[in-house]
């Protein structure tokens, strides 16, 4: 007897199909290749209208929508209408060149939509982002204004009945049903969070959800507009929907179509992401510029980093395999999947060169991308006899604490109050501890393996700070400094290994007060070498301590320079002065 496997329906793209689940409605995909001023439209056809939903910002698609329905209107006049999941610009911005030249469309949305569209409102259309122009632009009717209560008909081309779905928790999600063929209906559900008025539409099967479950990502979570506790409801409600009503695909406005199976794991972790992503940073212009400057010298820091590893695990697998310990330099090249990396580094820089210079949320929510993907590969418990633990985490944290600063989250157990010349101390122990002169190798005489391990310990040691002779100058006072302890030692640590990369002979460090700051002071000593900080070194340095709520600052003088890490003075200190 035959098994017979059921398959889940398919929609190609820029192809005309049945909508699986409908009589006779016809969907043409229009999807787009992701980018700043496009999304994804798709283009219905009944007997009765002919509805374009979401035509984007770029000419060329509104050129692409013509060629697609001018046969269709050629074969039958029928209205034409346009409807938006919201109203970014990236989703309507070019609406107006089908409302005003042919095929002389008419917008509807949600009312929220059309007062920003009609208003050119920059802020909620996120025209503002990039300076975009909004149009003149009018809307001819508006969904789910006065929900519930009678309407009058001639101002709206369809027939609406109005409804909710009731949750579980007792929470109302308004929707509402119309006729746009012989035996097909639409419904329309209001689904805000990415925006106050983002709309899904659901015909069959198919689900069209808009920006709805992009709508935690990093670079799009907290734009004008956003709000997490509403796009959690609206998680639910489309999550209680598809299920319901057998949806097979769900239809975004960005990215591929992808099956209801897949949709459901996506909607579940941007609801529960929605749920902790309370009091974040609003993300404007300004934040994005300066988000898109700090991913750059992020990951070239990351990149800089991730080579020093490379180079030093080559090291010691070449020195223990002439010493012939194959297995074991083996298992050194097997610590990190290079290749990977490589690939999502790759990804990363071929899409800024497409970029060519832009600024803003695609380079930001690529760069999150990059962070996760590497973390995931990154595994340091591998490498963890190979480098000093301060090394590791340091990689680790610059990844992550790149995310948590692009969603603006403020983590309160991360600030702690430490003794800033206790800090300073710990630092340079760790970076100067030599693991070739202590005699723990001959402990592991008789075993093998630990010799093995404490061997190859001292073959990846590189006495990076041998040659470079740091005084510290320590206040008598105790400095206690409530921020960040790990990310400030991260920062500290970058900028020692620069100066000892460029060879300079002496560095003094001084702790001291001045007024309401502390300070940690780092000069060069020059002799023959000259110090400079790159600016990219300099920027990774300003950015980071910005986030621990200090400042690097250069002072600069006839004799040296003098670097400083500068933080305020903290009430606990201030109460025994």
């Amino acid at each position: 007897m035959e098994s017979i496997i059921s398959k889940e329906p398919v929609l190609e793209q820029n192809k005309w199909s049945i909508v699986p689940g409908s009589n006779s409605i016809e969907i043409y995909p229009l999807i787009r290749k992701p980018c700043v001023t496009c999304s994804n439209t798709f283009i219905l056809k009944s007997d009765w209208y002919i509805i374009i939903i979401d035509p984007g910002a770029e000419l060329e698609q509104i050129e692409q929508i013509r060629r697609i329905i001018s046969p269709h209107l050629k074969e039958k006049q029928r209205p034409v209408y346009i409807f938006l999941t919201h109203c970014h610009i990236d989703h309507f911005l070019a609406a107006h060149h089908l409302v005003h030249d042919e095929p002389k469309g008419e917008i509807i949305c949600h009312f929220e939509a059309a007062r920003a569209i009609e208003g050119k409102d920059a802020s909620i259309t996120l025209a503002n982002m990039n300076g975009s122009i909004l149009p003149e632009c009018r809307v001819k009717a508006h969904f789910f204004k006065n929900h519930g209560k009678p309407r009058n008909t001639e101002d709206h081309p369809f027939d609406i009945e109005d409804s909710t779905i009731e949750l579980e928790t007792g929470e109302i999600v308004l929707f509402q049903t119309f006729a746009i063929g012989e035996k097909d209906k639409m419904q329309i559900f209001h689904t805000p969070g990415h925006s106050p008025d983002s709309v899904s539409y659901r015909l069959g099967s198919i689900l069209i959800t808009g920006d709805l479950h992009l709508a935690t990502t990093p670079g799009i979570a907290g734009k004008s507009g956003w709000d997490n506790d509403k796009l959690a409801l609206s998680m639910k409600a489309m999550l209680k929907k598809g299920r319901e009503a057998g949806i097979a695909l769900v239809l975004p406005g960005h990215g591929s179509i992808i099956s209801f199976a897949k949709a459901e794991k996506i909607f579940e972790d941007t609801h529960q992401d929605a749920l902790k992503l309370k009091n974040i940073t609003h993300f404007d212009r300004q934040r994005s510029l300066y988000l898109s400057e700090y991913a750059i010298v992020l990951l070239e820091e990351a990149s800089n980093i991730f080579s020093i590893i490379a180079a030093r695990l080559l090291k010691t697998s070449y020195y223990l395999e002439m010493l012939e310990e194959e297995e074991r330099a083996m298992e050194i090249l097997d610590a990190i999947d290079f290749d990977a990396i490589d690939n999502v580094v790759n990804d990363f820089h071929n899409f800024f060169e497409e970029l060519k210079g832009k600024r803003g949320a695609p380079l930001i929510s690529k760069a999150v991308f990059f962070s996760k993907k590497v973390n995931k590969i990154f595994e340091p418990e591998k490498l963890s006899g190979l480098f000093d633990p301060h090394f590791l985490r340091r990689i680790r944290s610059l990844l992550s604490d790149f995310v948590n600063v692009v969603y603006g989250i403020q983590f309160k157990d991360q600030e702690t109050l430490f003794d800033l010349n206790a800090a300073v101390l710990e630092t340079l122990q760790s970076i100067t501890d030599n693991f070739s002169q202590d005699e723990s190798i001959f402990n592991t005489l008789d075993d093998n393996r630990e010799f093995i391990n404490e061997l190859t310990k001292r073959i990846a040691y590189t006495p990076l700070f041998s040659s470079i002779k740091i005084t510290f100058e320590q206040s008598r006072e105790d400095f206690f400094i409530t921020t960040d302890k790990f990310m400030f030692q991260d920062v500290f640590t970058a900028f020692l290994e620069q100066l000892a990369i460029s060879e300079v002979p002496q560095v003094l460090l001084k702790t001291y007060r001045d007024g309401e700051e502390i300070i940690l002071s780092i000069t060069p000593m020059h002799g023959d070498n000259t110090f400079a900080l790159r600016e990219s070194k300099l920027l990774y340095q300003q950015h980071s301590m910005r986030l621990t709520g200090g400042e690097f600052k250069i002072n600069t003088s006839r004799n040296a320079d003098a670097y400083q890490y500068v933080f305020p003075l903290t009430s606990e200190l201030e109460n025994n002065l």
